[in-house]
């Protein structure tokens, strides 16, 4: 069983129930997906909170270094829009263990 916190694959074959929006944009390497859960009765049958969330999903990026500025800019671009005033900002990316795990088999 592989544990997630990613809002699109709380969705049931991914499609988006009443009081969910789900969009997705990007490249033919990378690729946007955002959900909004509108209302709390949508926040309650994906067991997560009311909001905004956003999954950039890309190629490997370590085998088409070439793509590295491609994807840096989208991903800029995405933090960009959840902020809301000029300034500093601190983006901190956390891997997931469990999910590692089960790669490693």
């Amino acid at each position: 069983m592989v544990r997630t916190d990613i809002a699109v694959e709380k969705m049931p074959s991914g499609k988006a129930p009443v009081g969910v929006k789900k969009s997705e944009r990007g490249t033919d390497y990378c690729r946007v997906t955002e959900v909004r859960i509108e209302t709390a009765d949508a926040s309650q049958k994906l067991g997560k909170p009311q909001g905004r969330y956003i999954t950039v999903e890309t190629g490997n990026l370590s085998q088409h270094p070439e793509k590295f500025g491609e994807v840096a800019d989208i991903i800029a671009s995405e933090i960009r829009s959840l902020c809301h005033a000029d300034g500093d900002i601190l983006v901190v990316g956390l891997g997931n263990t469990d999910f590692f795990h089960q790669l490693d088999g």
